[in-house]
């Protein structure tokens, strides 16, 4: 333990005061790139909500396809079942047992909600959260999310495909499941605190290795 004056522990703290913002911000970051990795695995790989239950299960119920509603690459799945015309066009279906067949035939899951078709809603959120500048003191960060790229396909069948952004994803899936996918777990939250404790205590008394005692103050 080193030993110092009262002066000298006062230029101590006041070293500290100087540099407790800095060593909040790199503790911020540490702690949310931990945390989001398990968030994002949580909700696009494993399909479970805020409190760790499954998000919810797809529709069996039958439905007609058409051949944009399928990933580009499995085209060659899409088989007709049939044909009928729409405004001089002649359209092909494919029936099947709902969004939950859609995705299995294409080697996708389909056993739980996860929110991954193209993967783009998932590589959105995957990039780590960045500052919120719209919140006092700028230390919240925020996943931002793509309004401006085309990263589905449309299922507004049998009109003329249009595609969504991954914000009108966003807004339909909140509304289909609530938010509960998006908020933290309590699992995440500890994460999140354990790891920004733990890195900020180390570096905002990394240069202060001493302690004050009452005989430095005579």
């Amino acid at each position: 333990m080193m030993r110092m004056t009262l002066y000298d522990f006062i230029v101590a703290l006041e070293s500290q005061v100087r540099y407790i913002d800095d060593a909040a911000e790199i503790a911020l970051e540490a702690a949310s790139k931990t945390t989001h990795s398990f968030y994002v695995s949580r909700i696009f790989e494993y399909g479970l909500d805020d409190e760790l239950n499954p998000i919810g299960t797809y529709s069996t119920r039958k439905t007609n396809f058409f051949r944009w509603n399928f990933l580009p690459k499995n085209y060659n799945k899409f088989k007709p079942s049939g044909y009928f015309s729409e405004k001089g066009r002649t359209l092909a279906y494919m029936t099947l047992n709902g969004y939950k067949q859609l995705k299995a035939i294409q080697g996708l899951r389909s056993d739980t909600v996860n929110f991954t078709y193209t993967g783009a809603l998932k590589r959105n959120f995957s990039q780590m959260p960045k500052k919120a500048n719209a919140y006092k003191g700028n230390k919240r960060r925020a996943v931002v999310i793509d309004n401006s790229t085309i990263s589905n396909p449309s299922w507004d069948t049998p009109k003329i495909p249009r595609g969504k952004t991954n914000t009108n994803k966003v807004i339909k899936l909140t509304q289909q499941y609530r938010s509960m996918f998006i908020k933290h777990s309590s699992q995440e939250k500890h994460m999140f605190a354990s790891h920004f404790n733990r890195r900020f205590i180390q570096l905002n008394f990394q240069k202060t290795k001493w302690e004050l005692t009452t005989s430095d103050l005579r």
